[in-house]
């Protein structure tokens, strides 16, 4: 340092930086909302339904996931894909519209298989989630997902559906008023598709858990046995993480009427 720049104030040092750096050639600002964007996806590449379990607890690591990818989404113009992890699901989000979706919803006979509900607790040996604000399912399903190459490594699901009834309006295209998926673990056994530019989705909260809402037609992809099976989702759907399991909730109603059929589950579960 040299004896002049000694002497020179705070202030004035400040100045002759400021001015400096007017005379500097200096790179041109890296596009902040891309570099986001490269870094989810490097990141989050697209993970294959069958893949290990969250390196980090799911909470944080669906907080830190879905901020970023929202916010990365918002700064690229919707120009990016991207990935978010949340427990047994992953959502990918694809800019533009839709090119392929399917064009069949859910039947019985995609769902697994049939049993009562006692039956299919027994089956998969853990609780069925039964919101009380649904009360008693209609209909109950089960079915298990490999997850790994060695035999009997199995990850398994309960859906329950309900009918129709005022106050819980008909799925378009089918014949359910609103349907539950309760995944066991956090293993990748199903996947969902949404556009940028024909889907609105967002972050919401169960209980103070971090959830994810989205609505408008959309794939979902189910692992059922070594096999997949690709569906049209018509209905508004909320997913969220409670105890090591997922849920997905499916109906035609708005998102504060989802949640609270959310925190209505039963029996309690949360382990803390």
């Amino acid at each position: 340092m040299t004896e002049r720049m000694r002497r020179m104030t705070d202030e004035a040092l400040g100045d002759a930086l400021v001015h400096l750096g007017g005379e500097l050639a200096w790179p041109a600002t890296p596009d902040l909302a891309v570099a986001v964007g490269d870094t989810l996806r490097e990141q989050q590449v697209t993970p294959s339904l069958v893949a290990p379990r969250l390196s980090m607890p799911s909470r944080r690591r669906t907080l830190l996931v879905i901020a970023a990818a929202l916010l990365a989404l918002a700064g690229a113009a919707l120009a990016a894909r991207f990935v978010i992890e949340l427990g047994a699901i992953a959502i990918e989000v694809l800019p533009g519209r839709p090119e392929d979706l399917p064009t069949n919803v859910a039947t019985r006979d995609d769902l697994g298989r049939e049993v009562s509900l006692a039956e299919a607790e027994r089956i998969v040996g853990f609780p069925a989630a039964v919101p009380a604000a649904l009360g008693r399912p209609g209909r109950t399903w089960v079915d298990e997902a490999s997850v790994s190459f060695e035999p009997g490594d199995l990850a398994a699901r309960i859906v329950t559906a309900w009918a129709p009834r005022s106050g819980l309006p008909t799925i378009p295209g089918t014949t359910t008023g609103a349907v539950l998926m309760q995944f066991e673990g956090d293993w990748k056994v199903a996947s969902k598709q949404l556009s940028s530019e024909t889907n609105h989705f967002g972050a919401a909260i169960v209980e103070g858990r971090d959830a994810f809402w989205t609505t408008g037609e959309h794939e979902l992809v189910l692992v059922s046995g070594a096999d997949d099976v690709r569906l049209l989702v018509t209905g508004n759907v909320l997913i969220w993480q409670d105890a090591g399991f997922t849920f997905r909730l499916e109906s035609s109603l708005p998102k504060r009427d989802a949640i609270t059929i959310a925190e209505s589950v039963q029996p309690a579960i949360d382990l803390g």
